[in-house]
């Protein structure tokens, strides 16, 4: 359900494509302004007035859990991904994979930045990722 605001301040919306022939779920903002993961503190100005201060910090999820983020990415593209030297991941046990979500992010951003991201190349190492 829309937040009342929405028919006042819609939100821009937009696909994009995070692997061959996959479409990511419709964002509500551009990735390039969203931070990869953080948490905020108040710095204090002075004059009575605070400003958040974002924090960045790296995350790393099993990939089974990243797949419930709304970023529209099944397990098996990010998979792919990591095995493709996409994304950043590791597994730390056996049939335990972690991806690292700052750096999925980051992936997200570059395709929405390029359109022509997926060369020739690119797509055969993703294809050979699994």
């Amino acid at each position: 359900m829309p937040s009342p605001t929405e028919t006042t301040f819609p939100r821009p919306v937009f696909g994009l494509k995070v692997a061959p022939n996959v479409v990511g779920k419709t964002l509500p903002a551009d990735v390039r302004k969203i931070p990869a993961l953080g948490i905020f503190d108040w710095a204090d100005n002075r004059d009575g007035s605070f400003t958040p201060v974002v924090r960045v910090k790296e995350a790393w999820l099993r990939v089974s859990e990243a797949e419930k983020l709304p970023l529209g990415v099944s397990a098996e593209v990010m998979f792919k991904l990591i095995k493709g030297g996409f994304v950043i991941g590791s597994a730390p046990a056996p049939h335990s994979t972690i991806i690292n979500i700052s750096d999925l992010l980051r992936h997200i951003e570059e395709c929405a930045e390029d359109p022509d991201f997926w060369t020739t190349e690119r797509r055969k190492r993703y294809a050979e990722g699994m």
